[in-house]
C-alpha cells in the first residue's frame, strides 16, 4: 500500500472528543462516525442517528431517502470532516456530553 492515498479506499472514520482517540475504549459512545454513502458522499452517524447540519435524526434506510434528506444529510468528505469536528465534543449518552461524564467521574473517584 505504500504510496497508495487511503482516502481512497477508505469506507468510514471516527471522530473523537477534544483529548481523547481511539485508545480510550469508553469514548466510542461518544464519537461521530464519517461513513462512505457513495461516490463523495459521506453522512456524519453518532448513536444510530444522522447529522442534518442543525440536529441529529432518524437515519433512514437507502432505499426510504428522499431528495432533501440526502442534501441535508450527505456531504462530500472534506466537508464531513470539518462539519464533523466538533460534533464529538457535543454528542450526549445519557443527558451527558463526554466532558460531563469525566466531571463526574473525577467526583467519584
Amino acid at each position: 500500500m505504500s504510496g497508495m492515498d487511503v482516502t481512497s479506499i477508505a469506507t468510514e472514520y471516527m471522530l473523537t472528543p477534544s483529548g481523547t482517540d481511539l485508545d480510550t475504549r469508553s469514548i466510542r459512545s461518544f464519537g461521530v462516525r464519517v461513513q462512505r454513502r457513495g461516490p463523495d458522499l459521506w453522512a456524519l452517524l453518532s448513536l444510530g442517528q444522522i447529522w442534518n447540519g442543525t440536529e441529529w435524526q432518524y437515519d433512514y434506510p437507502a432505499d426510504e431517502q428522499d431528495a432533501a434528506f440526502r442534501r441535508l444529510c450527505l456531504r462530500d468528505l472534506n466537508t464531513s470532516l470539518e462539519v464533523g469536528a466538533g460534533l464529538p465534543d457535543t454528542v450526549l449518552v445519557a443527558g451527558k456530553t463526554w466532558a460531563q461524564w469525566q466531571e463526574g467521574t473525577a467526583l467519584t473517584h
